[in-house]
Parts: structure tokens; C-alpha cells; sequence
């Protein structure tokens, strides 16, 4: 467990994302690429890796063992509690997904996200919209002064490329504040893996689906038996997870009935598909 440290920063923020940026679909690429930042604060960072580090013992993992998110979901001992102990966290946690296909179709074929090699679909996500995040956490806690922790890439450029969009987005954020770490010795980056992963896997899950129009939820007479979604048995991979993770990860539910404020889609029209999520996850 870290040692806790004197530092000029109130929050934390770790950074992790699942998938590729391949649009391969039929040689393995992912159908989405996901993103996930877990943010608290410094004082209460202890508290959470010692959530993880009990998660880590239900599932029969050493201390020392990095968990990742497909870890936790193939390993059938104790996965319920486990789960549970997901809402004992104190984070505030925002996604971003990009449904691969539809966003490139969007941009069209020859567009620079469409080129691995360039990696500007990851410099994408990993700086949209940062801005958001960052507002997020001030109108929570007031001014606030984060350091951001980005599991380690492999790519040079592309780290620096993502310090600089981040910083002209959504200043005062300098390079100083960002670190990048390995995720093994790292805890909460472990944290934000689990989190990426259930969110991507759940969102692939829906892919291809025929969606629930949601007209309902806009009239406020809305009755949640009205859903068939609802009512049908049909859950997505990774549904279980994400609906444990429910409580820090989305907000709470509301008449307006509209995308969780801690996620984010692109393309933009993915938003529009997916309003259902937040009751979906919040009904029994």
C-alpha cells in the first residue's frame, strides 16, 4: 500500500484504457476502445487500494498480483462480493467509449483516426473531453488541484502529445502534474482498468442491438414496466460489474432520463442511442 505523502495536490486522477485502435474488426480489432479516469482524493487514496487490495483477496489474488478487469470477470470464486466491494470506493468515475465502426464511418474511411499508426485516435480519447472531468471535480468540491496518472504507453510522442492537448484544454494544467506509471505497481491504476473494462465490454455488448427509443422516459408519467428493455432478460457482457459499479460511476436517476454525466460517446450520435443506460442500470 502507498505511503502517504505530503503534496501540493488535492485529487488524483488515474487514467487507464482498454481495447485497440485497430479497425480490423474481422482480423480481432476491438469494437470500442474505452477509457476510464478514477479521480480522488490524495487523503483517501490509502482507503481505496485497500478496496482493491480486499477485492484482490476475494478473488484468491496476492497483494502483489495486478488485477485486471478480465481477471475479475472469469474468476467465479466469491465475484459477487467482490463486486460489492467495487461501491465501497471513494471516487468520482468518468468513461469515454468510441464505438469504433460508427465513429470512423462518421469521420470517413481516409480520416487520421482511421490509422493506427498515427495513434490520434488514442490521443483522442485520452484528451476528450478532459476539460469536463476537471470542471466536474470543481463543482463537487470547489477548487480543486489535480496530478494526472496515465498507465505507461509505449509510445514517447503520443505521451506528449496528450500532456500538451490536456494542458491548452483545460488549464492550469502543466506537464509537471501529469506521471506516467506502470499499472502493476500502481493500485488505482488498477482500478481504472476494472472500470474501463466492465464499461467497454457492456457497451460492445449493445452493438448491433436494437436500442429502446427511450420516448417513454421523456414523459413524465414514465412507469419503468413500460421498458421492454427492461422487462426482457436480455443483459449485456459485462453487466453485472458496470451495475455494481453503478453507484460511483453514473449519476443518480432523474426525470430528464439523459446519458449519465460520467459518460461519454463518440461518435456524438451514440449519446442520442444510449439515453436508456442510466435507467437501465438503476432498475432492479
Amino acid at each position: 500500500m502507498s505511503k502517504p505523502t505530503a503534496s501540493s495536490y488535492s485529487h488524483a486522477i488515474f487514467s487507464d484504457f482498454s481495447g485497440d485502435d485497430g479497425i480490423q474488426f474481422d482480423k480481432g480489432s476491438s469494437p470500442c476502445l474505452t477509457l476510464a479516469w478514477v479521480a480522488t482524493r490524495e487523503e483517501e487514496i490509502q482507503h481505496n487500494e485497500g478496496v482493491l487490495f480486499a477485492i484482490k483477496k476475494k478473488v484468491g489474488c496476492r497483494p502483489t498480483d495486478e488485477l485486471k478487469y478480465r481477471s475479475l470477470r472469469r474468476h467465479p470464486a466469491n465475484k459477487e462480493a467482490a463486486l460489492q466491494l467495487l461501491q465501497e470506493l471513494k471516487v468520482d468515475v468518468s468513461c469515454v467509449v468510441v464505438f469504433k465502426r460508427a465513429f470512423i464511418e462518421e469521420e470517413g474511411a481516409d480520416c487520421l483516426y482511421a490509422d493506427p499508426g498515427t495513434k490520434h485516435l488514442v490521443v483522442l480519447m485520452q484528451s476528450f473531453p478532459f476539460a469536463h472531468v476537471a470542471d466536474m471535480l470543481r463543482d463537487k468540491y470547489g477548487e480543486v488541484r489535480p496530478r494526472i496518472v496515465v498507465d505507461q504507453l509505449h509510445w514517447r510522442r503520443t505521451q506528449d502529445t496528450i500532456i500538451e492537448l490536456v494542458c491548452a484544454q483545460a488549464k492550469p494544467f502543466a506537464r509537471k502534474d501529469f506521471q506516467f506509471r506502470p499499472s502493476q505497481a500502481t493500485p488505482l491504476l488498477q482500478i481504472a482498468d476494472m472500470f474501463c473494462g466492465a464499461v467497454g465490454e457492456f457497451c460492445e455488448g449493445l452493438e448491433g442491438q436494437s436500442l429502446p427509443p427511450c420516448h417513454v422516459c421523456r414523459n413524465r408519467n414514465f412507469k419503468p414496466r413500460d421498458c421492454g428493455w427492461r422487462r426482457s432478460s436480455r443483459r449485456p457482457a459485462g453487466f453485472p460489474i458496470v451495475k455494481a459499479a453503478y453507484p460511483v460511476l453514473f449519476s443518480s436517476l432523474s426525470y430528464s432520463h439523459r446519458i449519465p454525466n460520467g459518460l461519454y460517446c463518440l461518435p456524438h450520435s451514440m449519446n442520442h442511442k444510449l439515453e436508456f443506460v442510466d435507467c437501465f442500470l438503476a432498475g432492479k
